[in-house]
């Protein structure tokens, strides 16, 4: 028989589920701090230990995405968006956009974990491969992971040790093959590790992601160039090869001499998107032999590559984790622009309201008016025509998987979903207030430590 909970005994399990979030959130505040001092911290020691001016690094792309935004028309757009009422017009639309019926992905109604061939080896690797990406990034983005994700603090706030990082993925530091991932040095290519798993047979390239002032420039320089037969993001394209140009001779050496291990390509962010070329490259220019296995991993990577029928044996050897509202997993020019167009809608819209109905709209006191979502969804619903050096990418992945919280529990538990190729593209950019904050890989390694696969 079911016992009746007295009122003290419920007034403890409330008190205990407050301070359960508070926890939460205090460790997921200080693993965003010591996330941002990582940022900041490789930016400062690339900035100091390169010795060219700033017009040697960043002029380049710079001319480049102002030659193509000119050239391509979409300069125009951006001129007519980018006002004084900017901030307020972003804050009313994502307030919109966490509307129900904005979001392809509705928790409160999503299907828990559809049933799929995904085994639990699976969910292994894809963990283990995230520890990989994260700490590829070095010891400051590792300690906010073991914060966010398992509550230990490390004071150690040093720069990048092999100590450090074997630790984090549990391989000895003698089997750490390729060591190329400290701030400083040449920035013309992403910094990166091989490492070599001789108790599951794999070699394992980590690609870093976005971590200095040079490497946004590289994400903003979005435009699409010719790759493989296809079309490619400009700036991962050029960094998924220049990768390969420093670490493919090492590489190419350790599956000599280990002939039947499995090639793991693996990257977060900037690191995922150009390990999703790097991955089609290697197919589509013989660049290993005809049996080696490759298989890639990545998280958040941004969409870089059209059309995926160019690359469908690459394609089908990668997986995408996307992380509850992750904006970066949907950024392109395309998809820009088509934000771009609801900004303006808003724009229109939100002069017939008075700064008081605006505000209160922003801090959530009231919902959106009618007519500004209706002016929303008539945006989001014409289809943006791709320009020139514009077409609509998409992930090169045959497996995305969306991570989210468990609507089912209050517990800090999540769940998953398999998403399409063509709800990707249709969803486009979400503003949400942790759009940027569940990018960070901290976030995605507490995702998968709260995971129920079942």
């Amino acid at each position: 028989d079911l016992v009746p909970q007295s009122s003290s005994s419920t007034s403890s399990l409330r008190k205990n589920k407050r301070s359960s979030r508070w926890v939460k959130a205090m460790r997921q505040g200080i693993g965003n701090v010591i996330s941002g001092a990582g940022f900041l911290t490789s930016s400062l020691i690339s900035l100091a230990s390169d010795r060219r001016t700033f017009q040697e690094r960043f002029g380049v792309p710079i001319r480049a995405v102002k030659m193509w935004l000119a050239e391509s028309g979409v300069d125009l757009e951006l001129t007519s968006s980018l006002n004084r009422r900017l901030g307020v017009n972003m804050c009313l639309l994502a307030r919109v956009h966490m509307l129900d019926g904005m979001n392809f992905i509705n928790p409160k109604t999503q299907q828990k974990n559809q049933k799929t061939d995904l085994s639990d080896s699976f969910w292994e690797e894809a963990r283990l491969y995230m520890r990989y990406c994260t700490a590829v990034y070095g010891k400051n983005m590792i300690g906010a992971a073991e914060v966010d994700a398992r509550g230990r603090f490390d004071p150690r706030l040093d720069r990048v040790t092999k100590a450090a990082i074997s630790r984090h993925i549990s391989i000895p530091e003698e089997d750490i093959a390729v060591f190329d991932v400290n701030y400083d040095g040449d920035s013309n290519y992403l910094r990166h590790m091989v490492v070599i798993d001789h108790e599951r047979r794999k070699v394992v390239l980590s690609i870093r992601g976005t971590f200095s002032l040079e490497e946004i420039v590289l994400d903003v320089a979005a435009f699409s160039r010719e790759f493989c037969g296809g079309e490619a993001h400009s700036g991962m394209a050029d960094m998924a090869e220049r990768v390969w140009e420093v670490a493919g001779e090492s590489i190419s050496k350790i599956l000599e001499e280990n002939k039947d291990y499995e090639l793991i390509v693996t990257g977060h962010s900037l690191g995922g998107g150009a390990a999703c070329l790097l991955t089609i490259l290697l197919e589509n220019k013989n660049m290993l032999p005809r049996q080696q296995k490759v298989r890639c991993f990545t998280y958040a990577s941004p969409p870089v590559f059209t059309p995926l029928e160019f690359a469908p044996k690459s394609v089908q050897a990668t997986t995408n984790f996307v992380h509850q509202n992750d904006v970066v997993p949907y950024l392109s020019v395309h998809t820009v622009r088509q934000l771009l167009r609801q900004i303006r809608a808003v724009d229109d819209n939100a002069q017939e309201m008075t700064g008081k109905e605006r505000y209160k709209v922003i801090l959530g006191i009231q919902p959106p008016p009618k007519d500004l979502i209706a002016s929303v969804l008539e945006a989001d619903g014409k289809p943006v025509e791709p320009r020139a050096g514009a077409p609509t990418l998409s992930i090169p992945a045959g497996k995305v998987v969306w991570l989210g919280h468990d609507p089912t529990t209050e517990d800090d538990e999540y769940c998953y979903q398999l998403l399409k190729q063509q709800e990707m593209a249709r969803r486009g950019i979400r503003l949400h207030p942790d759009s940027l904050l569940d990018h960070f890989p901290p976030r995605y390694e507490h995702a998968f430590d709260h995971l129920e696969t079942r």
